[in-house]
């Protein structure tokens, strides 16, 4: 289920509307007037309950009271949203991005508490950061997934390499054996990109030896197979470099959300809310961008499955 801090769903008529005829007070004061109205076998409770509610309809929907109301509401479920998100995030991510995750939630907490401004706009940015902390979780856990996967390769590749490579992988060593689940990885981000260096060089290496192999090659049936796994070998590097694009955007994009809860934090009072509100709005419309990038980008194992 998409859900979007940034924007509640109580905003239409008809949403307030629903979300006033819900609420417990009503829903117990009209069974009441039912009930009240059968057991004096008589409609005029029922008549009046009727009057009320149409009063009750046509005006506490739209006052300060019920808006604070259904903005406590809302506030209440992102915060057991994002709860629930952390308890399925948190297992698969590096310490590195942990600790800073739980930085910006503090800074968040801050920025509300901090500022006495309870205007409309206020309540909107501090919405959209919670959006913004939405999508640093949800980058999180893909650069997770990536790192698990990388991981995979890691295995895969670690007899092909050399003894100076091993050495310029020492924090990675631990991981050519067998699996280890995503929160046992403990490696820094100097780590992941030697990670995908070592790959990298893994498959230059192996094309390069299918390329020599080939040209000698004199069974044409076996030359055929050697094409194949070159073409393979070569998708497969090719996609590790698009994963590794991918991450190094993935790193920016979550230190821009970490910068930008700081900018605000800095300046809130300094400027204008609309100059506050744009900040907020261009790393919004970033996170979203690079979201779709993620999605449109094809697993390696399909990338693989087309090409056996």
């Amino acid at each position: 289920m998409n859900f979007d801090p940034s924007s509640p769903q109580y905003r239409s008529v008809r949403s307030r509307l629903a979300s006033a005829f819900q609420e417990p007070f009503n829903v117990v004061g009209l069974a009441g007037a039912v009930a009240l109205a059968a057991a004096l076998l008589t409609p005029l409770p029922l008549l009046c309950a009727v009057i009320a509610e149409v009063a009750y309809l046509l005006f506490v929907p739209d006052t300060d009271w019920f808006t604070k109301r259904l903005d406590a509401k809302f506030d209440a479920e992102v915060r057991a949203h994002r709860e629930q998100l952390k308890n399925k995030v948190f297992p698969k991510i590096r310490d590195e991005i942990l600790e800073r995750f739980n930085w910006l939630e503090q800074a968040r907490v801050q920025i509300e508490q901090t500022s006495t401004i309870q205007d409309k706009w206020f309540r909107e940015a501090l919405r959209k950061l919670d959006f913004l902390l939405e999508k640093y979780l949800q980058f999180a856990e893909r650069e997770g997934e990536y790192v698990a996967y990388l991981l995979s390769l890691l295995r895969e590749s670690y007899s092909s390499l050399s003894r100076d490579e091993i050495r310029d992988l020492p924090s990675l060593a631990r991981y050519k054996d067998s699996y280890v689940p995503p929160h046992d990885v403990k490696i820094s981000q100097q780590d992941v990109q030697a990670l995908i260096d070592a790959i990298q060089k893994h498959y230059d290496v192996a094309i390069d030896s299918l390329a020599t192999t080939s040209e000698t090659e004199q069974v044409l049936a076996t030359r055929e197979v050697e094409s194949k796994r070159k073409e393979v070998l070569t998708r497969r590097k090719e996609f590790i470099i698009r994963l590794s694009d991918m991450m190094v955007n993935l790193r920016h994009q979550m230190e821009l959300i970490a910068e930008t809860f700081g900018l605000i934090n800095d300046e809130l009072r300094a400027r204008s809310p609309e100059q506050v509100l744009a900040d907020i709005d261009d790393v919004v419309m970033q996170a979203t961008s690079l979201t779709d990038a993620l999605d449109s980008m094809t697993p390696a194992d399909q990338v693989v499955a087309k090409l056996t």
